[in-house]
């Protein structure tokens, strides 16, 4: 579990394990700014350091065998690189600031100062625990039932209720730089990243709306008679112009968004990249129905109606009446166009055939780069795709009284995406390196909600420009109520999507006189649990043992009980300890099946069946339509039943790599090492050599220049930092 302070003063940082007795770890987050800021810049130019001296080496070996191939003399001596780049006129160089800022040997300069950076942030890192402490801190507890009484305690005492928490991080998706934000700082930032996605939201309109007109381009035609041109085109073209075109430009708009969106995320202060990713979807989602649905329907309805009302204003209502369901025709043709390419694209794979096959050969000018593309795996990123499902599904709703054929055109382009998504998220894809454990959909659903309400809104609209009051005011009534609906739901699933029930976690361990908590999904208890934890109260006669989980025990060694005493890591007392080993080279052990031998039989009674899992049959199943209907129906047994094996594989974490774990990266940042490809003319050994002078490693081993000229990668390499 994490806390960050925002807002409150807190309380002392040496006092939570006084708090949460029963964790066993805890880390301090420190402020490292002027560290992180040496990290950033030796990994800037540690990577401009690689792809200058790739580039050149592969320049010279070029040169060399284009000469020999025409019978030309060949530069002499072979290894004296500046022969190769017009005796060095042509060495690589670079600014040391944009624009105004010095111009220096990039192959003389990024050694050296390599080699500086690297004493100097040696000599911070082993100095780490004298910078100042920051109120964050990461707290391990032995076993999810612990964890999840603590994380239910927190809003409950006046200490911690300004606090964020978050549970289950790994410390790959902290956003280090923002734990050390200030209260007041964060909340700075946050309004002006606001304000900047709110600005670009009103002036991203300018564009679309012209797309929008182009979708209606025989009215604009008949406005502009100058562009009379275009009915001239042949009538493929024109048709291309009027359907296509549209679509294609407003999808080359929208997929410029997502990049800055989560850059402004970061700017607000977000904490996790969880964070980040929600923060994307929903401000994605409010361009997608602004910019892809409000602007563009109406932009393409009152085209048509603009001169009929400059005429005559009066007429204004009953021509908006008539113009607003034509906007469904520019969406029925964006349902097909989104559906059928989509869903090509994905099974197709394109962009990633076109980037391996082609633009790669051009674009990874380095052997890490051709490695990375060979052995990277694409991975999805939820936060940009469910805002384009959650557009489909507000056109549907909204248009769904004025074109009810939308809906068939909707339920086509989702069967469609999902074929291609099943296909591709099992067989292409990777799983995304970064768990939001069902937020997206979560948040997804919530956001729905704006379909609806846009819906009522059409009716309303429609109502108005008849002006059938009567119909106003009972649609007014229904957007209340729907109102209603949406922030009761709002109270009663939110504070449950990371909090789990205890007695859920009981029963998942096997102790059946619990039961998942289904009548509301354990908000009562959730609350009375966490208002107990602080008054030294026992709702559910819990015995706090290490079998009240999920997770097998593990015989463990005499060597191993040395690590299961607490300590405070990264707290002043930690400094007397051994120096921490690097995490990457830590390894978790995994638990299968195959492993049970070495789970230990001495079971206590609440755990006799911890892994028993239902096949999902019962004496009396529910079809299908009323689980649907009735989810109450569905029972917890029958879920976990349905769950993958592969979920039921459990990781302990080498004692050594939990020590360091949640430091901040900076702190165990490794110097970099330089990879190059092998040259026959000795060139890669004289830059190693003048590199190693300055402390700097640079290694040519598993990277070859082949026949042609090309740099590629050989073999694994321990060597590598890869």
């Amino acid at each position: 579990m994490a806390g960050s302070s925002k807002g409150s003063s807190g309380s002392s940082k040496s006092g939570k394990g006084n708090y949460f007795p029963t964790s066993t770890n805890l880390w301090y987050a420190r402020d490292y700014e002027e560290l992180q800021e040496l990290v950033k810049e030796r990994s800037k130019l540690s990577g401009k350091y690689e792809g200058a001296l790739n580039k050149t080496i592969t320049k010279a070996v070029n040169l060399r065998n284009k000469a020999s191939k025409k019978n030309k003399p060949l530069p002499e001596p072979a290894d004296d690189i500046n022969k190769y780049l017009k005796d060095g006129k042509k060495r690589p160089t670079h600014k040391l600031k944009f624009l105004i800022g010095e111009k220096v040997d990039t192959l003389d300069y990024c050694p050296e100062k390599l080699g500086e950076l690297n004493k100097d942030i040696k000599k911070r890192q082993l100095e780490h625990n004298s910078n100042t402490q920051i109120p964050s801190v990461f707290i391990e507890f032995p076993t999810q039932l612990e964890l999840q009484k603590a994380y239910q305690a927190v809003p409950y005492n006046d200490e911690f209720k300004k606090c964020g928490r978050y549970s289950g991080l790994a410390p790959a998706d902290v956003i280090w730089p923002n734990l050390a934000l200030t209260p007041n700082k964060r909340r700075a930032k946050k309004a002006i990243a606001s304000t900047v996605l709110t600005l670009m939201i009103i002036f991203w309109s300018i564009p679309v709306a012209v797309v929008g007109a182009i979708s209606n381009i025989d009215n604009l035609i008949s406005q502009a008679p100058w562009l009379s041109f275009i009915n001239n085109l042949p009538s493929v073209l024109l048709g291309l112009i009027k359907g296509l075109l549209p679509v294609v430009a407003l999808a080359i708009l929208m997929s410029l968004i997502p990049p800055f969106i989560k850059k402004m995320g970061k700017v607000a202060g977000c904490i996790t990249v969880q964070e980040v990713e929600r923060y994307c979807q929903s401000w994605f989602f409010a361009f997608q129905v602004v910019q892809s649905f409000l602007v563009m329907a109406l932009c393409s309805s009152a085209m048509g109606a603009v001169p009929s009302i400059v005429e005559d204003p009066s007429t204004v209502l009953p021509l908006l009446a008539q113009k607003l369901p034509t906007s469904g025709n520019f969406y029925l043709a964006y349902l097909c166009f989104f559906g059928l390419t989509t869903a090509a694209a994905l099974l197709f794979q394109l962009v990633a055939l076109i980037l391996a096959q082609f633009l790669g050969r051009i674009l990874d000018g380095t052997p890490r780069a051709k490695w990375n593309r060979y052995t990277t795996l694409g991975q999805p990123f939820f936060s940009v795709l469910y805002p384009n499902m959650q557009l489909i599904c507000v056109i549907a709703l909204a248009y769904a009284f004025l074109v009810p054929l939308i809906l068939g055109f909707s339920t086509i382009t989702f069967l469609f995406l999902f074929a291609a998504f099943l296909y591709t998220l099992v067989y292409v894809m990777r799983p995304n390196l970064t768990d939001a454990r069902g937020r997206n959909y979560a948040s997804a659903l919530f956001q729905l909600f704006v379909g609806l309400y846009l819906s009522e809104i059409v009716l309303v609209a429609m109502f108005v420009f008849t002006k059938n009051w009567a119909c106003v005011a009972l649609e007014a009534v229904v957007i209340v109520a729907t109102a209603i609906c949406h922030i009761y739901f709002k109270r009663i699933f939110l504070p449950v999507i990371d909090a789990v029930p205890i007695s859920a976690l009981k029963y998942s361990a096997g102790d059946h006189t619990f039961q998942y908590p289904m009548h509301d999904q354990g908000l009562k208890e959730i609350k009375s649990e966490g208002e107990n934890y602080w008054h030294g109260g026992n709702q559910l006669g819990l015995t706090g043992t290490q079998h009240d989980q999920v997770l097998p025990e593990i015989k463990r060694g005499p060597s191993d009980d040395a690590h299961n005493a607490n300590t405070v890591i990264g707290s002043d007392e930690s400094a007397k300890q051994d120096a921490a080993t690097n995490p990457s080279s830590s390894t978790g052990q995994l638990i299968n099946k195959s492993d049970r031998a070495n789970v230990d039989d001495e079971k206590s009674p609440v755990a006799e069946q911890p892994h028993t899992r239902s096949n999902g049959s019962s004496k009396n199943p529910a079809s299908i339509l009323t689980r649907f209907f009735s989810p109450r129906t569905d029972s917890f047994d029958r879920v976990r039943g349905l769950m993958p094996d592969a979920y039921f594989n459990y990781i302990e974490y080498n004692p050594e790599f939990l020590r360091t774990a949640y430091e901040d990266p900076a702190v165990n940042d490794e110097e970099p090492h330089i990879w190059i490809a092998r040259d026959e003319m000795g060139l890669s050994e004289i830059e190693k050599n003048k590199a190693l002078e300055h402390g700097v490693d640079v290694s040519d081993d598993a990277a070859i220049y082949n026949e042609k000229g090309s740099l590629e990668y050989t073999e694994f390499s321990n060597k590598i930092d890869y």
